[in-house]
């Protein structure tokens, strides 16, 4: 069996099981069940048969990463299945608002704690990473619409939950386990804590680093790991992907300079997210750029610095127009993504927030998907994707809590 976790105890539907998958966890206790083995391989029908009477999904173990990726490729789903729809939009933004408020501040202090030596529990990570669960799990566009919302003066504090909360949805698009999502999203949320230890004119400087502050850099997975030392009860896969997340697939990242097969998967996903995260973020130094931007550095180095299939994974995932960012239709107007269908990528439900001279204060949702159409009686059409806050749009302003009194737009059935 492989060493990587992400392998083991993957769900999988009953429907989706095959001859020859290892069945390692019940949906339901195994003395309620008539297996008399905690643990076997599917050898025929039959067996396939019962399962699919007693169960309605299984936790299976996949051999090596080849099965596992074909898996899921043969039993992909559409991008609706992949958003919770336990509690409406409408019912989990402000829920999700709290949690990412809260859940911003409370992983600042922690963080600061490290930083000047203060022990903590793994546990007080764990709580956040539960909270955010819960949310995934009742209404997963909620939390990652938010992640759309960022700040260039909180970076440093909030660059690291959104990396989590984005590893977390896209691990429950691959399947991975309760227990799995725990691992990452504290590792991703734990993957940065050396930056801490970095004095902010580094962190903060707008102009070209020098030699030194860049080796300074380049240190923080070493130091955070160190750093992790401090947290009662860190396991040894959160500490792997603060000291691996720059590693590279071709064996030459930073720090250690590790071949492909040493780095775990929660370590990739997290090098995959932290650069979409940053690249589309304002940072001291640089301007945000557009979601397509970003996908187009990592599709330039897949199978080079990060791994091919979870980067094709992760922006079949996201969208080529993610949930919550900023597109310009071709007849001028400027809206927020709010939904986005897999069979129809071009053709998202849109909230419409500028005219088509782009002046703020009108607001208006169309669905592409259903033809909707323009005053003009042309199809709305999406023209590009922008970077977030283009125009002057504050997304946060449409999305702010008190806006949930009397939503215009937001609905029950959105």
């Amino acid at each position: 069996m492989s060493k990587y976790s992400y392998l083991n105890r993957v769900r999988v539907e009953v429907e989706q099981l095959k001859v020859g998958m290892y069945v390692g966890e019940l949906d339901k206790p195994w003395e309620q069940s008539p297996f008399l083995f905690q643990g076997f391989t599917i050898e025929d029908e039959l067996t396939l048969s019962k399962l699919r009477k007693e169960c309605s999904h299984v936790f299976v173990d996949f051999k090596d990463e080849h099965e596992y990726e074909n898996h899921l490729l043969e039993t992909e789903q559409s991008a609706e299945s992949d958003f919770a729809i336990d509690s409406s939009l409408s019912e989990e933004l402000p829920k999700a608002l709290k949690v990412i408020r809260e859940s911003a501040r409370e992983l600042k202090l922690l963080m600061r704690k490290i930083q000047r030596g203060d022990n903590i529990q793994l546990s007080e990570i764990e709580i956040l990473v539960e909270n955010c669960l819960e949310s995934l799990h009742r209404n997963n566009r909620a939390l990652v619409i938010l992640c759309n919302i960022k700040h260039k003066i909180f970076y440093a504090a909030e660059h690291p939950l959104r990396v989590a909360i984005f590893a977390m949805a896209f691990a429950k698009h691959l399947k991975m386990s309760e227990q799995q999502l725990a691992v990452m999203g504290a590792s991703a949320m734990l993957h940065d804590v050396g930056k801490f230890a970095i004095p902010e004119r580094v962190l903060n400087k707008t102009e070209a680093l020098t030699k030194q502050e860049k080796l300074m850099l380049k240190r923080h997975p070493i130091q955070s790991y160190k750093m992790l030392d401090q947290v009662v009860g860190v396991t040894e896969a959160v500490k792997e992907v603060a000291l691996s997340h720059h590693e590279r697939v071709d064996g030459k990242g930073y720090p250690r300079n590790i071949p492909n097969e040493r780095v775990s998967r929660f370590a990739k996903i997290v090098s995959i997210i932290d650069t979409y995260d940053a690249v589309t973020s304002d940072r001291p130094h640089k301007e945000g750029k557009s979601p397509s931007y970003a996908f187009k550095i990592l599709n330039n180095y897949k199978g080079s610095k990060f791994d091919e299939f979870l980067v094709s994974e992760f922006i079949k995932w996201m969208g080529v127009m993610p949930v919550g960012s900023l597109v310009e239709m071709a007849t001028g107007e400027v809206g927020i993504v709010l939904k986005n269908s897999k069979r129809q990528k071009l053709r998202p439900k849109v909230l419409l927030v500028t005219d088509e001279r782009k002046k703020l204060g009108f607001e208006k949702v169309v669905d592409l998907s259903q033809m909707d159409l323009h005053a003009s009686g042309r199809v709305y059409q999406v023209k590009s994707v922008l970077p977030n806050a283009s125009f002057g749009i504050n997304i946060e302003h449409y999305l702010d809590s008190q806006s949930f009194d009397s939503p215009k737009w937001l609905n029950p059935g959105t």
